[in-house]
């Protein structure tokens, strides 16, 4: 889900939500953000292995992050400023799981 830019953007503007992904893969030193707003990418850095691709303004929520050297933790970190946490039980969560399958 986190590369798939089009259906993001198209369900950030169809549930008129801010849509944050993240990407944490120590395996292959990948880390990453991406956050959506009304149908538009606001912002996205990857670091694959101390290398950033980054697109979009920097968020105030990024504050002095120097993200070639991003691992999980300022990641969870960014992902916890932008969403609105990891727990589905927050009634202030909206969980939807989607089946890959099913995307156009």
């Amino acid at each position: 889900m986190f590369s798939e830019e089009k259906v993001l953007a198209r369900e950030s503007r169809l549930l008129h939500a801010k849509i944050v992904t993240w990407l944490s893969e120590s395996t292959s030193d990948s880390y990453g953000f991406s956050a959506y707003e009304n149908g538009r990418l606001l912002r996205a850095v990857l670091n694959l292995g101390g290398k950033v691709e980054a697109r979009g303004s920097r968020l105030p929520a990024e504050q002095q992050a120097v993200w070639k050297d991003a691992g999980e933790d300022k990641i969870l970190e960014m992902a916890k400023r932008l969403g609105p946490g990891f727990n589905p039980e927050d009634e202030k969560v909206k969980v939807t799981i989607y089946d890959l399958d099913e995307l156009p």
